[in-house]
């Protein structure tokens, strides 16, 4: 029985030029396929907590508003809703519409708010920061006889 000459055994293929090439195109696909995953994932989330804010804030300041009548706590009080959820102030509008005088009883006030929602990821660039969308809210609450 003749013994092989070869190092490696005679019963082993030669290597072929594309070997190990299966991985790196298991991970280049897996970055091209992965990162856009993630990034709608946050874009997504990005979404969903301005539309609580929105609502919470909104809500807030129609409360406040009704029972106190201060358009100044209103305002701190979107202020203060937009924080707890990470959003500055200078990213939402507010508006306040009345069914007649704002300042009467029994009138019904409505607060609106619109909260920009930025791209993940995507830096501000000569002061312009792309939006994604914006989400809007509305609350009304009926005003209260001041005590």
């Amino acid at each position: 029985m003749p013994v092989s000459a070869s190092p490696r055994g005679a019963d082993r293929a030669p290597e072929s030029p594309e070997e190990g090439s299966a991985i790196i195109e298991f991970l280049a696909l897996t970055l091209l396929l992965i990162l856009p995953v993630l990034w709608l994932i946050t874009a997504a989330a990005a979404v969903q907590s301005a539309a609580y804010a929105a609502t919470g804030a909104a809500d807030q300041a129609a409360k406040v508003y009704a029972a106190a009548g201060d358009p100044v706590q209103a305002e701190s009080s979107v202020a203060t809703t937009l924080a707890d959820f990470g959003i500055g102030r200078e990213a939402a509008e507010v508006t306040r519409a009345c069914a007649g005088p704002c300042d009467e009883p029994g009138t019904v006030v409505t607060y609106t708010v619109h909260v920009g929602v930025s791209m993940p990821a995507v830096p501000e660039f000569l002061g312009f920061q792309p939006q994604l969308l914006t989400v809007s809210s509305s609350a009304a609450h009926v005003r209260k006889e001041p005590e």
